[in-house]
């Protein structure tokens, strides 16, 4: 699975739990990860499903021939892991060997269905039925492979400076297209490297106080993702860490004036008894994936 973080963007975070080893952060990020997908009940078959985006291939549906009355045939394809970006492939069998297959042009994509609109699936059905095999499927199948994905545009964002000559956005995972870097509001060209993976832009000379270094991207993470894997983190981390001062089963401590109370965990069934901080389940709250059938 790809993380939704890398070690040094948690560290620049400022959940002040940065003194862990790539490694050991690594292995934390990757839990909190599966913690975040858990939570958002993503697609796990046939290809699990990410937020950084990706491809599906041979993804079954049920597809209705229609019978030319009272059934008509399928018109949609609702795909499991959203927003669709392209089909690579549609195809409807009848049995093992027999098919009929939608090229591109034949299909309109939108970000949530794929809709057929070729003439070949008609007021009777598939090729007006007569594709059909006496014996074959009860229910044909429609394969689709597609690849999916968020599509984000940050312009002239304004980067943080951090130690030496590095500028860090606040995005991470930029895609393929160019980035844009300015100095004090003029484009340059030269002078740096980026960084895409870390969204950082590293200058090869230390710059002027004063100076604004700004970048144009596009990235495909949705913010809310990276912010509730980063708390997720911070959580676990601090849970690990009462668990080897052997505080694991404490739920209520008190020195003083100072009252520490954690709350009784509720067995329930649901997303929502996922080991998540509030503040990232509501960060979350819009990116829940619901199946239809």
């Amino acid at each position: 699975m790809l993380p939704y973080l890398t070690p040094e963007r948690y560290r620049s975070m400022g959940h002040g739990t940065t003194d862990q080893t790539d490694e050991d952060l690594l292995s934390i990020i990757n839990r909190a990860s599966l913690a975040v997908d858990r939570y958002c009940s993503v697609p796990m078959v046939p290809t699990r499903y990410s937020f950084r985006g990706g491809a599906v291939t041979d993804e079954d549906h049920r597809f209705r021939l229609g019978d030319g009355l009272s059934d008509a045939p399928t018109r949609t394809i609702w795909p499991r892991s959203k927003p669709v970006k392209t089909v690579t492939s549609m195809r409807v069998y009848v049995t093992n060997a027999q098919y009929v297959e939608f090229s591109t042009p034949e299909l309109f994509v939108t970000r949530t269905n794929i809709n057929i609109t070729s003439l070949t699936l008609t007021s009777v059905g598939l090729f007006g039925a007569l594709a059909v095999p006496v014996l074959g499927l009860a229910e044909p199948i429609c394969r689709v492979s597609y690849t999916y994905g968020y599509d984000f545009d940050m312009v002239d964002e304004v980067l943080a400076p951090t130690e030496g000559t590095t500028f860090r956005a606040q995005n991470q995972f930029w895609d393929a297209d160019a980035v844009v870097v300015k100095k004090n509001g003029t484009i340059i060209t030269t002078g740096f490297t980026v960084d895409k993976v870390e969204g950082t832009v590293t200058m090869t000379a230390q710059q002027a106080e004063p100076d604004v270094i700004t970048a144009s991207y596009g990235y495909s993470l949705p913010d809310e993702v990276p912010q509730a894997t980063g708390l997720t983190v911070a959580k676990f981390i601090g849970d690990r860490e009462l668990v080897a001062k052997g505080m694991s089963g404490v739920q209520d401590l008190q020195v003083g004036e100072i009252r520490i109370s954690r709350p009784n965990p509720r067995a329930i069934s649901s997303n929502q008894s996922v080991d998540l901080p509030n503040e990232a389940k509501q960060l979350l709250s819009g990116l829940h994936f619901m199946t239809i059938r």
